[in-house]
């Protein structure tokens, strides 16, 4: 299992290298890229997400930043396993997702991975439904107030039965035309829960895409 590898074989090795005060910054900086991009898998897209950090970011930030990671990591292959695998992306995927997002928007990769065990404990939302979800929920966020993993849970919920979470999300400020009422309500009549989704997601889309991005770079 390479998260619980990482646990072991990563932070401890790294607390070592604070207590000694020798060589802080530069030690970790190197014991961070070699220790977890050598733990492969999951330990490799890890090493991605911190592999960012300038050392002036300092190494109490880096240390946290990483076990952030390695923690919602866990509970993201957990939660996925729960489900049996339904959410048709693996932990390893989510995290070169999450990777990604904050490149764009500045939202942490482990704030973007919690989004993703938000969403999977909603089973029926599956494949390119799922990280579009990750990133409308952003976009919400970024509109409406709050943080993408609290949007996740409400988009999440709406999505968990469309013909009557779209109200929810309505009464939160989202436009649905007559005409995606009435897709949203015939396609889940028909058994196509995952079209019904990508008619809720194409209006948070409409409404709210590139609010997360935009307010990434405002903050830059």
């Amino acid at each position: 299992n390479a998260i619980n590898v990482l646990v072991g074989a990563s932070i401890k090795p790294l607390q070592a290298t604070l207590k000694k005060g020798v060589g802080v910054v530069k030690g970790f900086s190197s014991q961070a890229s070699k220790i977890v991009a050598g733990s492969g898998g999951i330990g490799g897209a890890i090493a991605g997400a911190i592999g960012g950090i300038s050392v002036a970011a300092g190494v109490k930030m880096a240390l946290d930043r990483f076990r952030a990671i390695e923690t919602e990591s866990t509970r993201l292959k957990s939660s996925l396993k729960a489900s049996g695998d339904q959410a048709g992306v693996s932990a390893m995927q989510v995290l070169g997702f999450a990777k990604n997002l904050q490149a764009q928007t500045g939202i942490a990769v482990a704030a973007t991975t919690a989004a993703a065990s938000a969403i999977s404990k909603v089973h029926n939302i599956k494949g390119p439904n799922f990280t579009e979800a990750i990133t409308q929920s952003a976009n919400f966020a970024a509109v409406m107030g709050g943080d993408v993993v609290s949007a996740s849970n409400q988009v999440a919920q709406a999505l968990k039965n469309p013909r009557e979470g779209y109200l929810e999300l309505a009464a939160a400020g989202v436009m649905f035309s007559d005409g995606q009422i009435d897709a949203i309500q015939s396609m889940q009549a028909a058994g196509d829960i995952a079209g019904a989704q990508g008619v809720i997601l194409e209006a948070l889309k409409a409404q709210y895409d590139g609010a997360a991005e935009a307010a990434g770079n405002t903050l830059d």
